[in-house]
């Protein structure tokens, strides 16, 4: 798994790796010399699906995926193509087909030693690159059901990864996000997410996010001062964040300061933000520049 900003691709792919040697290979030279080997006519399909998509080419391997019978990994990168394209009904379709196939979800991927990781915005600031997986799949599901605004399935999903014992920080920070932006004033539910990431140390950019969102929601509830202290400590660390996660944090808190009276730091925060960004949301509305 690898983190970047969203909009920057469909997909990452890796080089492939002879198992027996070790040794590293071109992708598309590799692709060419599996298909030259005696398999059967679904993983020939499937082996060139996989090297159209890396070469850029999606409607030609979309086209393939869907006409190829017996491989349940296929799912997995049709339902990808279908949320990049904004089809949330195929895309969720397919990642449930992939679901009940999963078992044998990944065994193509392992068996030809493929790995092509997919691009998932498990927040507005951050994506994910994510290989073929049960998780990865349940996470995508997430994103469709936020974006169909089917927020209850989206919750369910994730609270059950978590009661399961999949509470990695991909899986807290998506629960995270999905609690401040569509679950605020339930007191319930924020209690139990900031229960559960309470221990969340500031180690890597998704760890940031994580603390950013407990921010939100802690402020949400009206403990001013607690998420001022969450705040601050998401901005502490700069290096390996994104601009535009750090931005974020920084308006958010400028906010906080104005409810808590300090009109101040509340200018100063907004200042500091307009010299790097006068474009930025509406900072120069808010201080008023003529």
């Amino acid at each position: 798994m690898s983190a970047g900003m969203p909009g920057t691709g469909l997909f990452y792919m890796k080089n492939i790796s002879k198992k027996d040697t070790g040794e590293r290979h071109d992708t598309l030279n590799i692709f060419d010399s599996l298909k030259r080997l005696f398999l059967p006519s679904n993983e020939k399909a499937f082996i060139e699906a996989v090297k159209l998509l890396s070469s850029g080419q999606l409607n030609a391997s979309y086209n393939k995926l869907r006409s190829i019978d017996g491989i349940p990994g296929k799912h997995f990168l049709t339902g990808f193509i279908e949320l990049k394209r904004g089809d949330y009904d195929k895309a969720e379709e397919s990642f449930q087909n992939a679901l009940k196939h999963r078992r044998a979800l990944t065994s193509r991927f392992e068996k030809f030693d493929i790995s092509i990781q997919m691009g998932l915005p498990v927040t507005e600031e951050i994506m994910l690159y994510m290989d073929c997986s049960v998780i990865a799949v349940k996470l995508a599901l997430v994103e469709i059901y936020q974006e169909k605004e089917q927020y209850e399935k989206a919750y369910s999903i994730l609270i059950k990864m978590i009661k399961q014992g999949n509470d990695n920080i991909v899986v807290l920070l998506s629960f995270a996000e999905l609690i401040a932006l569509n679950f605020k004033g339930e007191k319930s539910r924020s209690s139990e997410l900031i229960e559960r990431t309470s221990d969340i140390e500031n180690e890597t950019m998704l760890h940031t996010a994580l603390i950013y969102y407990r921010a939100k929601v802690l402020e949400d509830m009206k403990l001013y001062n607690a998420a001022r202290s969450e705040y601050t400590r998401s901005f502490r660390r700069k290096k390996g964040r994104s601009d535009k996660l750090l931005l974020s944090i920084q308006y958010d808190r400028a906010l906080l300061y104005e409810k808590l009276g300090n009109r101040n730091r509340f200018r100063e925060e907004l200042e500091k933000i307009y010299m790097k960004n006068p474009g930025y949301r509406d900072v120069e509305e808010r201080l008023d520049i003529q």
